[in-house]
C-alpha cells in the first residue's frame, strides 16, 4: 500500500506511521511518502494508493500531476489499476479542480477511462465528461471552462 501525504514530512509521515502502527498494518507492506517524492515510486505496481490531501492534484499541467497519472494507473482499465482512495478537506471551487476523480467517475458510470481522461488537455476531456453526464460547468468567469479568466488575477475579472 502506498500513502502519499502532504508536507511537512516530519509531521505527516510520522502521523501516518503512528496511525498504521496503532491500527495494525493488516499484514500489508506500507510505504508512506510525500507528494514531492512521488517520482521515487512511480514505476512500482501498487494494489492500493491513499492520496492524502488529494487537492494537491488539482493542476493538470504540473510534474506532480504527470507523476500521479503514471503512479496511480489512471490510464489503465479499472481492473488493472490500483484501488485509489483520495482524501481532502479542501473543497474544490469548480469540478475542474477535481481531475483526480476521473477514474472513479468512469468506473461508477461504467465508462472507459478514455472518456474521462486524456494526457493532452485533461481538463477539457474531464469537463466534457462532466457535462455529458449532467454535471454542468459555469461557461465563463474565474472557474468556468474558458481558460482565459483563470490566468488573470481575481482583481482583473469582471
Amino acid at each position: 500500500m502506498l500513502v502519499v501525504a502532504d508536507r511537512p514530512a516530519a509531521i505527516t509521515i510520522g502521523h501516518w506511521c503512528r496511525t498504521i502502527t496503532a491500527l495494525g498494518d493488516g499484514g500489508l507492506e506500507w510505504v508512506v511518502i510525500t507528494w514531492d517524492r512521488l517520482a521515487k515510486v512511480r514505476d512500482h505496481t501498487w494494489d492500493v494508493i491513499i492520496a492524502d490531501e488529494a487537492h494537491a492534484l488539482r493542476r493538470t499541467t504540473t510534474k506532480r500531476w504527470k507523476l500521479w497519472v503514471k503512479t496511480s494507473g489512471m490510464t489503465k482499465a479499472h481492473d488493472k489499476a490500483p484501488f485509489v482512495i483520495a482524501t481532502t478537506a479542501t473543497p474544490g471551487h469548480t469540478p475542474l479542480e477535481l481531475p483526480y476523480l476521473a477514474p472513479a467517475f468512469a468506473q461508477v458510470l461504467e465508462e472507459p477511462i478514455s472518456d474521462w481522461f486524456a494526457a493532452r488537455q485533461p481538463g477539457a476531456v474531464f469537463a466534457s465528461a462532466l457535462e455529458r453526464n449532467g454535471i454542468g460547468l459555469e461557461p465563463g468567469g474565474r472557474y468556468g471552462t474558458d481558460p482565459g479568466p483563470r490566468t488573470r488575477p481575481v482583481g482583473q475579472l469582471t
